[in-house]
């Protein structure tokens, strides 16, 4: 599991200065439909390796949320929900 130190890191990472090539591309990434939203959230992170800072092709995606009452885990729901179509 990720700390939280490592997830700030991953925040912090420049997209201009990453090896593009070891970032992972969201398409790849299947999640089995059958687990629960935390397993769910969980196995999404860990394939992808930085919620953060990841590819769609050729393009790099560098996310940030702003300031609001919403935590990151919220916001990853969401986003990982659309991507699996709940």
């Amino acid at each position: 599991m990720i700390t939280l130190n490592e997830l700030n890191e991953m925040k912090n990472q420049d997209f201009k200065t990453c090896n593009t090539n070891s970032l992972v591309d969201i398409r790849d990434i299947n999640i089995d439909t059958s687990k629960s939203k935390h397993e769910k959230l969980i196995d999404f992170i860990e394939k992808i390796k930085n919620p953060y800072l990841f590819k769609v092709g050729d393009l790099v995606v560098k996310v940030k949320f702003a300031d609001t009452n919403k935590s990151f885990q919220e916001k990853m729901e969401k986003i990982l929900l659309a991507k699996i179509g709940n």
